[in-house]
């Protein structure tokens, strides 16, 4: 049903003129290649703030794709969150 909804949506504003920005598919890849190491440290350091943690996968993250954007891998790591928490509604 969500899914209908988001769908709804995105054909409306469509429908209306809106232009959307998709997500890159490298985006999507670095999610999910950062996912495994998101969950890593979330069971290693569950006590630790979230800046803490957002730290260390971003630093890991830096270390694996050395030559990806540093924006790239900040927000593959918000979206990897949502995702990991289900709040997000693609793949």
């Amino acid at each position: 049903m969500k899914r209908f909804l988001v769908d709804l949506a995105v054909w409306t504003l469509k429908r209306l003129g809106h232009k959307l920005a998709p997500i890159p598919n490298e985006l999507i890849l670095l999610v999910e290649a950062l996912l495994p190491v998101i969950l890593k440290v979330e069971e290693e350091h569950p006590k630790e703030s979230g800046e803490y943690r957002r730290h260390q996968v971003y630093a890991k993250g830096l270390k694996l794709f050395p030559n990806a954007a540093r924006d790239d891998i900040g927000l593959a790591i918000e979206y990897g969150v949502r995702k990991m928490k289900g709040k997000t509604t693609w793949r």
